[in-house]
């Protein structure tokens, strides 16, 4: 049930990302841009499946684990563009995101600042 609930969290929101990029990509920002959106992509698509095979008794600390590592990616990736990939729009799109999932695969959110167990691990 918790996999099948990922699932489709992902596959709508790697369809509004999908549109977000496209959008992005209309206005020629290049081929470097274009290869650090998918691999934003992949990297989301990643945490999601680390999240879908953790067993239902995970705890947080395993949780944010996985958290914490996509996290260093999508910011490893967004440093080699500037910091000017991941802004206000991407951070729109991807923390809710992060954070749904990880409350799908049994986090509460209630117990961080502001209902956000990602401001520790991201700098954008």
């Amino acid at each position: 049930m918790r996999s099948e609930r990922l699932t489709r969290l992902w596959d709508s929101a790697k369809h509004e990302l999908q549109k977000h990029w496209e959008a992005s990509r209309r206005e020629d920002l290049g081929e470097q841009v274009c290869a650090a959106q998918n691999a934003v992509t992949d990297v989301l698509e990643d945490y999601f499946d680390v999240l879908r095979i953790l067993p239902s008794t995970a705890n947080d600390n395993t949780i944010l684990g996985a958290m914490r590592e996509m996290l260093n990616r999508l910011n490893e990736i967004n440093s080699e563009l500037n910091y000017h990939l991941i802004e206000s729009d991407e951070r729109k799109l991807i923390v809710p995101l992060a954070i749904q999932a990880a409350e799908i695969a049994g986090l509460d959110p209630g117990r961080y600042p502001d209902r956000d167990p990602t401001q520790a691990f991201r700098t954008f």
